[in-house]
């Protein structure tokens, strides 16, 4: 189904219904004993409370921590992560992987809704996927749109047929080491409607992933492109 309208407005039986995760309701006892206000008191900016981050194995310490929101994301990378156990950081994935990809200039961002978003990132389900120089930029677009088009439901042409045709065009990428340059043009053609025009946040999630590979990423892919 399309949205608008959101569960909150419209969802069991016409209702206005209330959905939460588990990681929201956990919150629940503490603010019970010591307040609301005083949960409130922890955060950053519009992002208020405390947040669970993964750390994948590439890290120093990986593991799960729960952080403060406004945090550095360089405090959870190298802080609490100790940093990568070989090689120099190219980027980081945060929130799962249709979130964008943040690169080391940017390490500095608060971890927060509205500062990740502002970069093209996201906070997702606070998973943190760090990846060395020794991965290749084209192979990691690959591999999300394989996953993109696996998980598509169909519905909306542009995340059916758009994710698909991204997936070709970086399979022959991986595949053959170049394709064309109309096969770029294309690719940053079907990342806009991705973004505008699918009807859930999956398209919208590849459109956006991609946007950020485009914005950061950009001198690593020209020479896949004649």
């Amino acid at each position: 189904m399309a949205r608008p309208p959101y569960a909150t407005e419209s969802g069991l039986l016409g209702h206005p219904t209330l959905m939460n995760n588990v990681e929201t309701l956990v919150n629940v006892p503490w603010i019970v004993q010591h307040s609301g206000e005083a949960y409130r008191q922890l955060g950053y900016s519009q992002s208020r409370g405390t947040k669970a981050v993964s750390l994948n194995s590439l890290f120093q310490r990986p593991g799960l921590y729960e952080v403060e929101f406004g945090v550095s994301v360089r405090h959870i990378i190298e802080d609490l992560g100790g940093g990568l156990r070989a090689g120099s950081l190219q980027g980081v994935i945060i929130g799962g992987p249709l979130a964008g990809i943040i690169p080391p200039r940017l390490l500095d961002t608060p971890f927060g809704f509205e500062e990740l978003h502002a970069i093209g990132a996201s906070v997702g389900h606070g998973g943190v996927v760090a990846f060395d120089e020794h991965t290749s930029i084209a192979e990691l677009v690959h591999h999300i749109f394989s996953f993109g088009t696996y998980e598509s439901c169909g519905k909306c042409t542009p995340c059916r047929l758009g994710s698909r045709r991204i997936e070709e065009i970086f399979r022959r990428v991986v595949t053959t080491g170049a394709t064309s340059l109309a096969d770029s043009l294309e690719w940053q053609q079907v990342v806009a409607a991705l973004k505008w025009t699918s009807l859930c946040g999956h398209g919208i999630g590849l459109g956006e992933f991609a946007e950020s590979v485009l914005s950061h990423y950009r001198k690593e892919l020209e020479p896949c492109f004649g």
